[in-house]
């Protein structure tokens, strides 16, 4: 089938212009989600309840983080290489997160909880979250972490199989993820659900970057597989509701893209007509960075039980503005790491 006539502005490719933009979006709209998940939002009148319920939706900014980098990853691996692109990844999160985990966990393990120097590295490599089950605020980290590591070689078995590799993946960690909620039920198949949820949203993204890089049209066919796909992922609730939790998170990864494809769209109208996205572009460059720094505050306040201490909006001004200033210092810092140790 034949792109869509005067399908210029539906080029998959215009996206990856806005692609820093996205992520400042997605990091507001986790920041905003646990906001409204700790802090709660207005005061009980229905207005307040259904503005809550739509900030309860920024959980999909997770996914949609992992699709989005699975794009930016291609072209870093094609065009630096095995050895740069691990470097790369090196410089964009181990070093930002070395400065929150150690201080984090030395605080938590060594004196909060007094857990112990074992326990310390155990959190601080992430290996307590994979071998025990035990969710941290960093749980996020230990995923992309490995994914990463494993993208080069993804990435081949993409290429070689012309993508039916990948999509025999995605099939697969459904199946395995189906298996971890319903039928082994300890607390670390729970657990490590939350991170194996969110692998086929990334392979997805690994799959589409060779279609999305090589500028092809958005089809008419391809908008109604996708909304098909919505539809049909529907249907394993009424077939069988017991598997309404894997397929609600997978759904709304597919909901939630569908809409930042949408808001993808009006950034690149706003970019090219030269309207202000200074704001998200800020943020994109920090996405990260704010990840960590709110989850951390947040858990430190959870702690100290002071969640309730204060008026809602007040610790959604407080919490912010905070992540805001501790993200953009922890960035200059990084960078500062950056040029010491590779100046080295």
């Amino acid at each position: 089938m034949s792109p869509i006539k005067n399908s210029k502005p539906f080029s998959w490719q215009k996206l990856l212009t806005v692609r820093t933009e996205l992520f400042g979006f997605f990091a507001i709209g986790i920041v905003i989600f646990h906001c409204n998940a700790i802090f709660g939002f207005g005061n009980g009148s229905s207005i307040s309840k259904l503005i809550s319920k739509v900030l309860s939706q920024g959980n999909m900014c997770v996914d949609l983080f992992f699709f989005f980098s699975a794009l930016g990853l291609k072209r870093s691996y094609e065009k630096n290489g095995t050895m740069v692109y691990y470097q790369n990844r090196i410089k964009r999160v181990i070093i930002p997160y070395l400065p929150c985990a150690l201080i984090y966990y030395c605080w938590y393990d060594l004196f909060f909880s007094g857990k112990g120097a074992i326990q310390y590295l155990l959190d601080l490599t992430t290996f307590n979250y994979w071998f025990r089950g035990c969710v941290g605020p960093l749980w996020y980290i230990s995923m992309i972490v490995l994914l990463y590591l494993l993208y080069p070689i993804l990435y081949k078995i993409d290429t070689a199989t012309k993508h039916l590799g990948i999509i025999a993946m995605i099939a697969g960690v459904m199946i395995w993820e189906i298996y971890l909620f319903h039928v082994d039920s300890s607390l670390t198949a729970t657990n490590i659900e939350r991170n194996i949820s969110r692998i086929p949203v990334f392979l997805l993204g690994l799959v589409m970057a060779d279609h999305i890089y090589n500028n092809k049209k958005l089809k008419l066919m391809e908008i109604c597989i996708m909304a098909a796909s919505v539809i049909l992922m529907y249907l394993p609730d009424i077939l069988c509701p017991k598997y309404h939790q894997p397929f609600w998170r997978w759904r709304s990864a597919v909901i939630g893209l569908l809409a930042v494809l949408a808001l993808g769209f009006v950034f690149c109208f706003c970019k090219e007509h030269s309207i202000g996205l200074v704001i998200f572009t800020f943020m994109g460059k920090l996405s990260l960075e704010i990840y960590m720094i709110h989850i951390l505050i947040i858990s430190v306040l959870e702690n100290y039980d002071l969640c309730e201490k204060l008026p809602w909006y007040v610790w959604y001004v407080v919490l912010i503005t905070v992540t805001m200033v501790l993200s953009y210092l922890l960035n200059l810092l990084s960078k500062k790491l950056i040029s010491v140790i590779w100046k080295a």
